[in-house]
Protein backbone atom coordinates (compact mmCIF):
# COMPACT_ATOMS: atom_id res chain seq x y z
CA UNK A 1 0.00 0.00 0.00
CA UNK A 2 1.47 3.70 -0.58
CA UNK A 3 -0.26 7.22 0.51
CA UNK A 4 -0.42 8.87 3.50
CA UNK A 5 -1.34 7.81 7.22
CA UNK A 6 -4.83 8.53 8.38
CA UNK A 7 -4.69 7.19 11.64
CA UNK A 8 -3.62 4.24 13.25
CA UNK A 9 -5.72 0.83 14.07
CA UNK A 10 -4.59 -1.74 16.52
CA UNK A 11 -4.48 -5.56 14.93
CA UNK A 12 -7.13 -7.69 17.31
CA UNK A 13 -6.22 -11.49 15.66
CA UNK A 14 -4.72 -12.84 13.12
CA UNK A 15 -5.88 -16.67 12.40
CA UNK A 16 -5.52 -19.13 9.72
CA UNK A 17 -9.01 -19.81 7.51
CA UNK A 18 -8.10 -22.78 4.93
CA UNK A 19 -5.65 -21.13 2.71
CA UNK A 20 -5.66 -18.00 3.54
CA UNK A 21 -5.42 -15.75 7.05
CA UNK A 22 -8.04 -13.61 8.93
CA UNK A 23 -7.01 -10.46 10.05
CA UNK A 24 -9.00 -8.46 12.27
CA UNK A 25 -7.90 -4.10 13.48
CA UNK A 26 -9.70 -2.17 15.20
CA UNK A 27 -9.74 1.47 13.80
CA UNK A 28 -10.56 4.97 15.66
CA UNK A 29 -14.17 5.74 15.29
CA UNK A 30 -13.28 9.04 13.29
CA UNK A 31 -12.01 7.07 10.63
CA UNK A 32 -14.96 4.87 10.11
CA UNK A 33 -16.45 7.12 7.03
CA UNK A 34 -13.78 5.88 5.05
CA UNK A 35 -13.75 2.18 5.88
CA UNK A 36 -15.90 -0.29 4.13
CA UNK A 37 -18.13 -2.65 6.60
CA UNK A 38 -17.25 -5.64 4.85
CA UNK A 39 -13.76 -5.37 3.26
CA UNK A 40 -11.74 -8.91 1.56
CA UNK A 41 -8.35 -9.12 0.34
CA UNK A 42 -7.19 -12.40 0.17
CA UNK A 43 -3.27 -13.60 0.02
CA UNK A 44 -2.14 -17.19 -0.32
CA UNK A 45 -0.32 -18.52 2.56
Amino acid sequence: MSGHVDGVGEILSIAPVGRYVEIWIKAPVQLAKYLAEKARARWMV
